[in-house]
C-alpha cells in the first residue's frame, strides 16, 4: 500500500475508535467512578483490557468470522452471568455509595467480594469486569455487523490479514486514548469544589440508563429464543 493509503487507515482507525469508545455504558462509569475513587492505577487496567477487546472485536469482523457465534441458549446464559456481576459490581461501586456514604476505613464498602483472587482493584477483576461487558453487551456485536464492511471498503483497499491486523490496532489505540483522556479529565475536574458529588449522580443515572437497557435486550432475546 502507499503511505497516503496507511495514512488515512491510521487516521480513521485512531479517529473511530477513540469516537467508540467514549465510556458511557456501564463499564465506563465503573472505570471513571474507580479513577477518581482509587487512582489512576485501580482504572488504567480497565482501559488496557478494553482497548484489547476492541481490537480483538474489529480484527475478528474486519476477518469476516463475527459470523461465529455460540449456541443461542449458551450464549443468553453467559450475557446474563455477565450482566450479573456487572451489576453487582455497579450496585457496590457506584449506586451504594450515593445512596448510602457508608464506607469503611479503607475505602472500600462493607459489600466484599468473595473471592479474594478477583478483588475489584486487581488485574484479574478488571479483566473479568471487561469480559462480561463485552458478553453481555449486544451493541458490540450489531456495530461491527453494520460497519465493518463499510470500513473494508473506505479503508483498506488491500484486504490481506496484515491490512486487518495494523487497521484493528490503530482501532484500539484509538481506544485506549479516549478511556485515558476520559480518565485524567474526570480526575482533573473531580477536583473543582462540589463537582465529585455531581459526577457521582450522572455516573449512577447512566449506569441505571445503560444496565437497564442491557437488561431489557436479554429479556427479549429469552422470549424470542422461547417462541
Amino acid at each position: 500500500m502507499s503511505f497516503e493509503a496507511i495514512e488515512k487507515m491510521a487516521i480513521a482507525g485512531l479517529l473511530i475508535g477513540f469516537i467508540y469508545s467514549v465510556p458511557l455504558g456501564p463499564l465506563g462509569q465503573i472505570m471513571l467512578n474507580r479513577s477518581v475513587e482509587r487512582g489512576l492505577r485501580a482504572a488504567l487496567p480497565m482501559a488496557i483490557f478494553g482497548a484489547v477487546g476492541n481490537f480483538l472485536l474489529c480484527e475478528v469482523f474486519l476477518l469476516g468470522m463475527g459470523g461465529l457465534a455460540l449456541y443461542p441458549n449458551l450464549k443468553i446464559a453467559v450475557r446474563v452471568a455477565g450482566l450479573g456481576f456487572l451489576f453487582y459490581i455497579g450496585l457496590k461501586e457506584i449506586v451504594t455509595p450515593l445512596l448510602s456514604g457508608h464506607r469503611e476505613g479503607d475505602g472500600r464498602l462493607s459489600l466484599r467480594f468473595p473471592l479474594s483472587c478477583l478483588r475489584e482493584e486487581g488485574v484479574p477483576g478488571a479483566f473479568l469486569l471487561v469480559t462480561c461487558y463485552y458478553i453481555s453487551n449486544p451493541t458490540h456485536l450489531a456495530f461491527w455487523m453494520s460497519t465493518s464492511g463499510v470500513i473494508r471498503r473506505m479503508f483498506i483497499p488491500v484486504q490481506t490479514l496484515g491490512n486487518c491486523t495494523a487497521f484493528s490496532a490503530f482501532f484500539g489505540t484509538g481506544s485506549l486514548m479516549c478511556q485515558y483522556v476520559s480518565i485524567m479529565l474526570v480526575r482533573r475536574l473531580s477536583r473543582l469544589q462540589n463537582a465529585r458529588f455531581v459526577m457521582k449522580c450522572v455516573s449512577c443515572v447512566l449506569f441505571c440508563i445503560t444496565m437497564g437497557y442491557l437488561v431489557v435486550r436479554a429479556i427479549l432475546d429469552m422470549r424470542a429464543l422461547s417462541l
